[in-house]
């Protein structure tokens, strides 16, 4: 199961949910370059790089322990105060929501009971990556979609969840945390809307 949108933002009980959970330290504040993967016991893995057995069976070298220790301060701090954070994320998250409605133009993809932190948007007559291109000469930075995506085809996920090509072309994500501030969306919301009236 791959939660790294997960950790550090919503509930998250590995143990009962797969046999394998990888998570990505960066996503909550980590260091890039390391992960985390929790296995059940039974379950056998073959390596990806074989060699010495000193450390560990699957992968050999010598283990990044300043990575690792990183790692793991990052997600106990991460979990620390996550109620308080998940109730903030879920207001901006409302906030955005009930402004971008008000505009027939905007559609909004994520289910109402869709993680808190990432919304999901089309409007009608632009295309995603315009619409990233647009904001980002307002230094205002979304995604379009996954960092692995292929550039200029239909949002996976929008798709399965809309079956519009279209609209799955227009989309694009706000990605919120518990250090966004209102004052910051009612900017975002400033901005995105004139980049609206201008298209």
């Amino acid at each position: 199961m791959d939660a790294t949108q997960a950790a550090g933002k919503i509930p998250l009980d590995i143990i009962m949910q797969a046999d394998l959970v990888s998570l990505a330290p960066h996503k909550f504040y980590g260091l890039k370059g390391c992960g985390i993967l929790v296995k059940k016991q039974d379950i056998i893995l073959e390596p990806l790089i074989h060699g010495g057995a000193s450390t560990t069976l699957y992968r050999s070298g010598t283990p990044d322990a300043p990575a690792v220790a990183a790692c793991a301060h990052a997600l106990k701090l991460a979990m620390q105060k996550l109620p308080e954070r998940m109730e903030h994320v879920r207001k901006l998250n409302q906030f955005l929501r009930e402004n971008l409605l008000q505009n027939s133009r905007f559609r909004i993809n994520s289910p109402e009971h869709a993680v808190p932190h990432i919304l999901n948007v089309s409007v009608n007559g632009i295309k995603g990556e315009e619409m990233r291109r647009r904001l980002s000469s307002q230094n205002v930075c979304i995604s379009v979609k996954s960092a692995c995506a292929v550039l200029n085809t239909p949002s996976r996920a929008v798709m399965a969840l809309t079956h519009d090509r279209k609209n799955a072309l227009s989309s694009w994500r706000i990605s919120l945390s518990h250090l966004t501030t209102l004052e910051e969306l009612e900017e975002f919301l400033f901005l995105l809307k004139q980049e609206i009236q201008i298209s």
